[in-house]
């Protein structure tokens, strides 16, 4: 499984190499979510070869660091293509959120608070943690959830107001957003 992910990291490199040099920064946004997908995949190979229950957590909180802003550029680009306005004071705060959530995240083996405990399992040649989810756990499923609303309630109402560019992408939008599920493993 590790080359699999590895495969994925080596072509998410070069996604986010093509995305700069096609956009050279006219969309700092869509730059942003190509290299958080890559920063996830690096996590996802990273855990795939931990031997040691430091390297997997190491692993673990780069993919978190990858996935938690995800929603964030992908919620921004949804209103871009759907030409709805965000204001600046709310990107700001749902950054804020989302360094709060990070936070959090990168606590696991430091504080119960987002895992109680955690071990390290090899089966088949996989790495796994083993997870007793803290009091804090369910805050990232809260703030992945709440982007979900947005921008499904994004795609509807640009839909609706028929501000969106077309019909077609807000469809396509939609599925891709149906089909997303943003989070690392838990």
């Amino acid at each position: 499984m590790a080359i699999v992910y590895g495969i994925v990291v080596f072509v998410s490199i070069i996604l986010v190499g093509i995305c700069y040099l096609a956009t050279r920064k006219k969309n700092i946004w869509l730059f942003l979510l190509f290299l958080s997908v890559a920063v996830c995949d690096v996590g996802y190979f990273l855990l795939s070869i931990s031997k040691t229950l430091e390297g997997a957590l190491f692993a673990n909180r780069v993919a978190y660091l990858g996935s938690v802003f995800l929603p964030l550029f992908m919620w921004i680009m949804i209103m871009e293509l759907c030409r709805v306005q965000m204001p600046k004071l709310v990107v700001g705060i749902l950054t804020a959120m989302g360094v709060l959530v990070l936070l959090v995240t990168l606590s696991q083996g430091i504080l119960p608070i987002y895992y109680k405990s955690v071990s390290l399992e090899h089966v088949d040649g996989m790495t796994r943690l083993v997870k007793e989810y803290g009091i804090l756990h369910p805050m990232y499923t809260v703030y992945v959830f709440m982007f979900f609303v947005g921008m499904v309630g994004t795609i509807a109402y640009s839909i609706a107001r028929k501000t969106a560019v077309s019909v077609k992408h807000s469809t396509f939008l939609a599925m891709v957003v149906l089909g997303n599920p943003f989070a690392p493993s838990g």
